[in-house]
């Protein structure tokens, strides 16, 4: 897998029009037209035993995508903020077992929308995870006040950066939130240089990236001399 830091993007002339010069690993590349399908960083809770976590396929990050595997399940969502609030209310359309466990208290609003979902405030910091073979939970979340919590799932609700580096380095435009702006057509403000997948401002799912694709595809071939 080549490293995003080892790449670097920038305009250049060709003998009839303008394009693109890719360095990767040392060699060139020129593109008249370039996709970028970089995709995001998720956030991951920086805790002890994490990796444990994540290793055993029990640390989730899109509730959207995998939600309704945990049917029933016993849930904990770590994350603060509107953004946390909103992911806990949506996976206890699928389990009456959800925790939501942060920094600091979710806005009055989503406190009294959670309460009445059944969603459960834990009120410490999550100081410790764990995985467990031998208990009837397989993680086990310790709390900064002592306690201990049994958990089949844990969802991080702690947000993604998106790769933008390469587009950034050729002036193309982001969002607030760091997404790349494109058109219907997946073109960014730079022409010839075109984004897909969860780098753009959209719902970060796996249809709606192969979507995009084939909507860049098709510009980039209408787009050829």
């Amino acid at each position: 897998v080549l490293q995003l830091q080892a790449w670097a993007l920038q305009r250049c002339s060709l003998p009839d029009a303008a394009g693109f010069e890719l360095q990767i690993d040392g060699r060139s590349v020129i593109a008249r037209s370039v996709l970028l399908a970089t995709g995001v960083v998720d956030h991951v809770p920086d805790l002890p035993g994490i990796d444990a976590v994540r290793q055993g396929g029990l640390l989730r990050q899109c509730p959207i995508c995998d939600g309704h595997e945990h049917r029933g399940q016993r849930i904990a969502v770590i994350g603060d903020g509107e953004h946390a609030a909103r992911e806990a209310a949506f996976l206890a359309t699928y389990s009456a077992h959800v925790s939501l466990v942060g920094l600091a208290a979710p806005p009055g609003e989503s406190a009294v929308a959670l309460e009445a979902l059944g969603v459960t405030r834990l009120p410490a910091r999550a100081k410790r995870v764990g995985v467990s073979t031998r208990s009837a939970a397989p993680i086990t979340l310790r709390l900064d006040d002592g306690s201990q919590h049994g958990f089949d799932v844990l969802y991080a609700a702690l947000g993604a950066q998106p790769r933008v580096q390469l587009a950034r380095s050729v002036g193309a435009e982001v969002d607030a939130r760091n997404n790349l702006v494109v058109d219907s057509h997946c073109r960014t403000s730079v022409p010839g240089l075109y984004a897909a997948g969860d780098v753009v401002s959209a719902l970060d799912q796996i249809a709606v990236a192969i979507g995009h694709g084939a909507i860049a595809a098709t510009a980039i071939h209408n787009a050829l001399p």
